[in-house]
């Protein structure tokens, strides 16, 4: 097995401004697939709070990426925060052992 490095981003489905889902977790799947390419998706549930200090639970989506530069996940971040007007995306890096059967 090899030491591999993950990108795990964290993302948020509720919009930023109104605090609510404003897309169906499926379309947002498909949209974060359609920017990432190669990846593993898991749903989840998130608290999160806001700038403002305000807190919310929501439907999250848990995005794992092998093979990546980290220059490549950032801009994936940047563009999946600006699709689903987010006020940020979360970015998890850790090396795994792992390996293709």
């Amino acid at each position: 097995m090899a030491k591999l490095l993950r990108h795990t981003l964290i993302v948020g489905l509720n919009d930023k401004d109104t605090k609510k889902q404003v897309c169906t977790s499926n379309h947002a799947k498909k949209v974060i697939m359609d920017i990432v390419g190669d990846c593993t998706i898991t749903d989840a549930i998130g608290h999160y709070t806001h700038e403002d200090g305000s807190t919310v639970k929501e439907n999250s989506i848990k995005v794992e990426m092998l093979f990546k530069a980290d220059n490549q996940v950032i801009d994936y971040a940047k563009q999946i925060k600006k699709e689903f007007n987010q006020e940020s995306v979360a970015l998890v890096k850790d090396y795994i052992e792992s390996t293709l059967i």
